[in-house]
């Protein structure tokens, strides 16, 4: 049987369970089974209650998005005792009061700009087999980073979250390899883990005025 609760069509079926249970949920069809020995008016206060508790959640993704590395993505709020995250297509962040300000979305981008960093540093460490004792990030117009052999530090431009994660990647192996003068560089190794090499060298000498364009 079919019911309207709220303006919307819900089809209900009724079972042998104790309880009110979802079967689809989706924007073209809402199935619900029912106890048999439910009244009605309770069994509509149920529905109506699941109703309201599906639109609050669909309207707050709708609401919470963010524009980093080269797209938008949607994103979840978490404790605030909780780390900023990435998983799967999400990003996991405490947002105060539901509302994402302009403040709250460039601490977001930063931190994760920040993870992004570290983890291709590492991975680049480890290939190398070498170390940077120091990193910093600044707002820099001119070029996406800075290396500076005597206080052992690479400064990464805190603009560079507006890159995609790939273009961040290599920004960091050019850094890391740019620092260590002793790294020799294979055509063919940096071929293969940056198909896209040149297109992302474009992207950084359009970007920045002061880039060391090959």
């Amino acid at each position: 049987m079919q019911w309207e609760v709220d303006n919307q069509h819900i089809d209900v079926f009724v079972s042998e369970a104790d309880a009110v249970a979802v079967t689809r949920w989706d924007d073209r069809v809402k199935i619900v089974c029912i106890p048999a020995t439910m009244p009605k008016s309770e069994a509509l206060w149920a529905i109506r209650n699941l109703l309201r508790q599906k639109n609050k959640v669909a309207g707050a993704l709708r609401m919470q998005e963010l524009a980093v590395f080269g797209r938008r993505w949607p994103i979840m709020s978490i404790k605030k005792s909780q780390k900023t995250y990435m998983h799967e297509g999400v990003i996991y962040s405490y947002i105060p009061a539901t509302s994402l300000t302009v403040y709250a979305a460039d601490r977001i981008r930063h931190i994760l700009l920040q993870q992004v960093v570290f983890a291709a540093l590492d991975k680049w460490e480890d290939f190398f087999s070498v170390s940077v004792a120091t990193v910093k990030f600044r707002k820099n117009d001119k070029r996406p980073y800075l290396t500076d052999a005597k206080r052992a530090c690479i400064t990464f431009d805190s603009g560079l979250h507006r890159f995609t994660q790939e273009q961040i990647n290599y920004t960091v192996f050019r850094a890391v390899t740019r620092y260590f003068h002793s790294i020799q560089l294979d055509d063919q190794v940096v071929q293969q883990h940056f198909p896209d090499r040149k297109f992302t060298e474009k992207i950084l000498c359009h970007e920045y005025t002061a880039y060391p364009c090959d």
